[in-house]
């Protein structure tokens, strides 16, 4: 909202000085843009009205992933090259994860029945080894996080 008041009634603020967002008003209180003031503006002004969802937003791009990663080894490159970073504060770090099922799938059960109940069949734990090398060759030491997908763990 400051922004839009600076943009269309600049003299509001210019008249006030620099620090008007930090000088008490006449009566003790600071600056702010109420909730009800910003709703009317945006009612009026912009034509909009708070409204129920009735589709889902746009898809997620099928190279999203893509694109962030290859954003992120720009802005990394930048960094590197612009604020020398060393190599040995240069970590690439890979963070793969392997999924293991506490009890087998199938067990020895009763000819006939539909149902085969198996005591912590829904139980699954998963761990992350996630080793690390910086740039100058070192190896870091191994990271390694385990989790099991039950409330108890």
């Amino acid at each position: 909202m400051v922004g839009i008041i600076q943009k269309h009634a600049p003299k509001l603020f210019k008249s006030l000085g620099a620090y008007f967002f930090d000088t008490p008003l006449g009566d003790g209180t600071m600056f702010h843009c109420s909730t009800s003031f910003v709703q009317k503006y945006i009612t009026n002004n912009l034509n909009w009205s708070f409204r129920a969802s009735t589709r889902a937003a746009q898809k997620v791009l099928e190279n999203a992933e893509e694109l962030t990663t290859e954003a992120a080894l720009r802005e990394e490159a930048y960094c590197i090259c612009n604020y020398n970073i060393p190599a040995a504060l240069q970590v690439n770090t890979a963070k793969p994860r392997t999924s293991t099922s506490k009890v087998p799938s199938a067990t020895w059960h009763q000819k006939g029945d539909h149902q085969v109940p198996v005591v912590g069949f829904d139980e699954k734990c998963a761990f992350i080894l996630i080793p690390s090398i910086s740039a100058d060759g070192e190896l870091l030491p191994f990271q390694e996080i385990y989790q099991d997908a039950i409330s108890a763990s």
